[in-house]
């Protein structure tokens, strides 16, 4: 929205923004009711529960590879790549550029 203003007249900015704003407010109050409702998910199933405790409390797992049951992946490599926590060199021949990490 920010960048919006150097190409659109002050009225059609106003009237983007407004728009806008109950747009997100909406999205925003979505997402909460269906982060509650997973949270009773979890809450509900004593293994999920367990799982969930567990792959949050390592660093780059989010709530979503959670609660997937690591169903997403077919290797451990993979699962580490999402996560972000794999970091990969990029090289070729006599160049050596800085390790990034992979987001699989």
């Amino acid at each position: 929205m920010n960048e919006q203003h150097q190409f659109s007249k002050t009225s059609t900015q106003k009237l983007l923004e407004e728009n806008s704003k109950s747009t997100l407010e909406h999205l925003t109050l979505r997402i909460e009711e269906i982060e509650k409702q997973m949270h009773q998910i979890i809450q509900d199933d004593a293994e999920l529960k367990e799982l969930y405790r567990l792959t949050t409390s390592v660093t780059g797992v989010g709530k979503l590879v959670a609660t997937d049951r690591f169903t997403k992946f077919d290797t451990a490599k993979q699962l580490a790549c999402y996560c972000g926590v794999i970091p990969f060199e990029n090289s070729s021949g006599k160049f050596k550029g800085k390790a990034r990490v992979s987001n699989g």
